[in-house]
């Protein structure tokens, strides 16, 4: 494949030009140059396949740690939406939807999942306001992929083949992690904004019935200056009119209430999980100590079930946004497991005996109650790990199934580091279970 290029006005302005063959609607069975469907995005499981016997949700312990990093903008509701406007919004109150401005200071990342239903090509927009008396450069990188319309330069991640390792949003999480401008949705660019002035930051052809998922960091030059942010969808660039409608919240919001992809909102509240969150890294870890028979684990993903991290001390970081109770609650805005988060896990495997010992690491889908069945065609976890610097394409396939990523002998009275890192960008199944395993004596896996 060919990289889509713009011009240089598109790229002064943000703007990502549509394919050649969809700058108009094209007909039925038509040739898309630039486009790949869902079915190619396949890969091979890189892992030792199912392990048996995983910890359920109960024998877990919820992962040690803290929301660091700048404050994450979470738009996931509606995820199918019917007729355009705002995705969301912290510049004025939306329609519809209540009152969520937020002020960000110097730094944000921004996290959207949004599906096209309205039938119609749009315009998918990040918008920005200078709150300050004086232009400001911000700095917008990260993945804004869309699995029929993101250029690429026909390098989808290695390893990605028929077996079933599928998703877009797969491929966008491994796009994060890799960060490399040009190639597969990860875009770089500055944008100068006046003063008290909103400006499009990025523009991304959005196809009827896609789904286009982002990641991405807002920067400014000025690390203490005020600004706000909004997303759109629009069926044609958004102009001084429009513009103007989203900093008075006269601009409609998209979808309806009541319509089948929202998740209890409202007029007064946002819905599940749209919100502010109080920072998008969580940075965790322990150490484990290793003995033979160990099978001990830690729970990710997991706010449906158990706090973790500060639980409500996160919540000193945040202002009194979004007024989003009693829809959505704690897991929307402080707790770990927020779509968008980037995790930072550091283990230290501690070997105190006198002998060598080996630990296995597995990646699983615990179950909340014995007997749980649940395995859905896409995988129930389908996440790109970087594990001590390696790349794994992993999939669980299943309730009660686990996946080895990785396997480490250490020395007898020594210790080995374990880094791992991954993004949750969605179309997934959560909770997750990151487990250790020794053989040994009283061992399921000796």
């Amino acid at each position: 494949m060919k990289t889509q290029t713009t011009t240089s006005t598109e790229r002064e302005a943000g703007v990502q030009a549509a394919p050649p063959a969809m700058a108009a609607r094209a007909p039925a069975g038509a040739s898309r140059g630039n486009s790949f469907a869902a079915e190619q995005l396949l890969a091979r499981n890189d892992g030792a396949g199912a392990a048996p016997k995983t910890l359920g949700t109960a024998a877990l312990d919820p992962l040690k740690g803290k929301l660091t990093g700048p404050e994450l903008m979470i738009n996931d509701n509606p995820e199918t939406f019917r007729s355009p406007g705002l995705i969301g919004s912290t510049i004025a109150p939306m329609q519809d939807r209540g009152d969520a401005t937020h002020d960000f200071t110097g730094k944000m990342r921004y996290f959207g999942l949004a599906q096209n239903g309205s039938g119609k090509a749009l315009k998918n927009s990040l918008v920005v306001k200078n709150l300050e008396d004086r232009p400001l450069t911000f700095t917008l990188k990260g993945v804004i992929f869309g699995k029929n319309v993101t250029p690429t330069d026909g390098k989808i991640p290695k390893g990605y083949g028929p077996s079933g390792f599928r998703g877009p949003h797969a491929v966008a999480a491994s796009s994060f992690l890799d960060a490399k401008p040009g190639q597969n949705g990860f875009v770089e660019r500055k944008v100068k904004v006046g003063a008290r002035e909103l400006k499009v930051l990025n523009e991304q052809y959005h196809e009827a019935g896609d789904e286009i998922f982002s990641l991405v960091d807002i920067v400014c030059d000025d690390p203490k200056a005020k600004f706000r942010v909004a997303a759109s969808e629009s069926e044609a660039s958004l102009g001084a009119r429009d513009l103007a409608a989203i900093d008075q919240g006269k601009y409609p919001s998209a979808g309806k209430p009541g319509d089948k992809d929202f998740a209890d909102a409202g007029p007064n509240k946002l819905g599940r999980p749209n919100g502010v969150a109080a920072g998008s890294v969580f940075a965790g870890g322990r150490t484990i100590t290793l003995r033979p028979g160990l099978q001990e684990g830690d729970l990710a993903l997991g706010t449906r079930f158990k706090n973790a991290g500060e639980g409500d001390r996160e919540s000193a970081r945040l202002q009194a946004v979004p007024a989003n109770k009693p829809a959505s609650g704690k897991a929307a805005t402080i707790d770990e497991g927020n779509y968008g988060l980037e995790y930072k896990l550091d283990y230290v495997l501690d070997n105190p005996t006198a002998s060598a010992l080996t630990c296995t690491v597995v990646f699983t889908a615990p179950q909340s109650r014995a007997g749980e069945a649940h395995k859905p065609l896409g995988g129930e976890l389908t996440i790109p790990m970087d594990v001590n610097g390696k790349r794994h394409n992993v999939r669980v396939n299943a309730r009660g199934e686990g996946v080895t990523i990785g396997s480490f002998k250490v020395a007898a009275g020594e210790s080995q580091k374990l880094a791992v890192r991954f993004v949750h960008m969605g179309n997934t199944f959560p909770p997750a279970g990151l487990e250790f395993r020794v053989p040994g004596s009283g061992s399921a896996v000796a």
